[in-house]
């Protein structure tokens, strides 16, 4: 579950990076109610309730991801801008649907943490992608539904293998962990000729 989870941050990370440089499609998820299926999902339908009962507007994109390994990458963004604070998240997934669920949740996450306790500072972590303005990502595709094919980890692989990229697996879980079940990792993902470091 470990190096999973890994994977799908690591091709998150990318999938980011190459958002940022404008060297991928980036597409709108329609994932409201009648469009593409988002309302028939009982956690979808929660979270986006829960964006409006927040009083944010949150816009999902659909990083482009499965055209190169065929997982799902969806960047959640405060679409009004009324708060100056920029706040977005990344969800990753073997389908659109879990990447979209995963970004929403985390960025509302976000949002009510805040609004609980105005004053405080949270400490969310080191972030996937340092100093980013999700509103300076530019959205060029025509939109996706959310609904779609599940992909899986080996076709994400043979994706990768095709593409002449690798994954390389680290674990790193300390001694004490594992008997409270607990596994750590980090995947690094090889470069595809286009520039940038050796891995990531």
């Amino acid at each position: 579950e470990a190096a999973g989870l890994g994977l799908l941050s690591a091709l998150a990370h990318d999938a980011l990076v190459r958002a940022v440089r404008g060297t991928t499609r980036v597409s709108p998820v329609a994932a409201e109610a009648g469009a593409g299926g988002g309302g028939t999902d009982p956690e979808l339908v929660f979270l986006l309730k829960s964006a409006a009962n927040l009083d944010i507007v949150v816009e999902l994109l659909d990083l482009g991801e499965a055209d190169r390994t065929s997982a799902h990458v969806v960047l959640a963004r405060e679409a009004d801008g009324s708060s100056g604070q920029g706040r977005w998240a990344v969800g990753a997934g073997l389908s659109r649907r879990t990447a979209a669920a995963s970004a929403l949740r985390d960025l509302l996450g976000q949002v009510q943490l805040a609004a609980e306790d105005p004053g405080a500072v949270v400490d969310l972590g080191d972030p996937l992608l340092g100093d980013l303005a999700p509103a300076a990502i530019a959205v060029g595709g025509e939109p996706v539904a959310v609904d779609g094919p599940e992909t899986s980890f080996d076709a994400v692989l043979e994706r990768l293998r095709s593409a002449g990229r690798d994954a390389l697996y680290v674990g790193t879980t300390p001694a004490d962990l594992p008997s409270g079940s607990i596994a750590t990792a980090r995947v690094l993902l090889t470069v595809d000729g286009e520039g940038g470091p050796d891995a990531r």
